[in-house]
């Protein structure tokens, strides 16, 4: 089973529960997934999402979205392209005194403020679009619609049986909060063997050729 988007997703979680009313709290259900993922499974990829905009001349402090965990890359898109350097405050203050002294207009470094806030150096001159690769959780209006993700697209039973589990949660039903997180274990299982394999190179596991299976224990296999 597949969904393409997240609004297919959503259909099949309030079918599987049969609770068509519920729909609108499904999205709040997948966030409550990917935070799970994220405390859970050690090698779980956040999302990196993008944002585009523009940085105008005299700007010194930079609001990050909503949803921020982490920088992966923020790019200025000059010719050729600036990427900024995250560096400590001190070292910030250095560039933005050597900036000044050399007339320069193209920010080259930043450092947090806050967790949702950059000072960046040196100052711009003139405007400059970027573009900013971040991790983060998407917002709910991202999990909508027509949008889909790459987690939707590696496990979606896994979003299917969390939404589920969470929705159990807030409809109180013991009995199906045990059904549906018995299927949701299992397949965090599936999906944490899966991160593994893609991250140690995406072969299958296999036993190494040097060891020697032990015959008795193979009988005993056999026998049960």
């Amino acid at each position: 089973m597949s969904f393409e988007t997240y609004a297919k997703l959503y259909e099949e979680v309030v079918d599987l529960m049969s609770r068509g009313d519920l729909v609108e709290k499904v999205p709040s259900w997948a966030q409550l997934v990917e935070s799970d993922l994220q405390n859970d499974l050690r090698d779980f990829r956040e999302t990196v999402l993008e944002e585009n905009g523009n940085l105008v001349a005299g700007q010194d402090y930079f609001e990050l979205p909503k949803g921020f965990r982490e920088i992966v890359l923020f790019r200025l898109n000059t010719e050729p392209e600036t990427r900024l350097r995250l560096v400590s405050m001190d070292k910030l203050t250095d560039v933005r005194v050597n900036s000044t002294l050399n007339s320069e207009g193209v920010p080259s470094a930043m450092a947090f403020v806050s967790n949702d806030k950059l000072l960046i150096a040196g100052t711009p001159t003139q405007s400059h679009s970027y573009t900013l690769f971040y991790h983060g959780t998407p917002s709910p209006s991202e999990r909508a619609g027509n949008n889909t993700s790459q987690l939707l697209r590696d496990a979606p039973q896994l979003l299917l049986y969390g939404c589920a589990y969470h929705g159990a949660i807030y409809t109180q039903n013991a009995e199906m909060k045990a059904f549906y997180g018995e299927e949701y274990e299992k397949q965090k299982r599936i999906y944490g063997a899966y991160l593994f394999r893609t991250k140690t190179s995406g072969g299958a596991l296999r036993v190494r050729p040097d060891v020697v299976p032990n015959d008795s224990h193979s009988r005993e296999l056999t026998q049960n």
